[in-house]
């Protein structure tokens, strides 16, 4: 049974690292990873989507027991897509697990000050905005949920 989990986090909250360091690099999709190589910079948004889930789709019918999906996937219906794309593509059986990553607003700009690449904060506080329209909840698919 393959083991998938989805990261839900505003920038900064800690997915990328929490990601690193407990899966193999093989595992783990990440849509920064993605623009970084498409555009040259992971703050160019562009229109990576294509790449990302002909990437996760390769993944999901591979013999990987686990798949890291890691993105900000802070928006329900993004989410939702998501999933459903999950559903359609993946091979066998798999548990569905939503990492929170609940990082307050004033820990999420200092880290961001110290970031490589600092993310302009109007883009954090759009981000915490759509995930106060309500948690993640089991009812949109997960196996399980797990705050960080």
């Amino acid at each position: 049974m393959k083991d998938i989990y989805i990261l839900i986090g505003a920038p900064g909250s800690g997915k990328s690292t929490w990601a690193n360091e407990n899966f193999a690099p093989a595992c783990i999709i990440s849509s920064d990873n993605v623009r970084e190589y498409m555009y040259g910079d992971a703050q160019i948004q562009g229109n990576p989507w294509p790449v990302i889930y002909s990437i996760l789709e390769s993944k999901l019918d591979s013999d990987l027991q686990t798949v890291v999906f890691d993105a900000t996937n802070v928006k329900r219906k993004d989410r939702r897509r998501l999933i459903n794309f999950i559903r359609i593509h993946a091979t066998g059986e798999f548990n569905l697990y939503g990492v929170i990553f609940n990082v307050d607003k004033k820990e999420l700009y200092r880290r961001n000050e110290i970031r490589d690449k600092p993310v302009p904060k109007g883009v954090i506080d759009k981000m915490l905005s759509s995930l106060s329209g309500g948690p993640p909840t089991s009812d949109e698919g997960f196996t399980q949920l797990l705050e960080v």
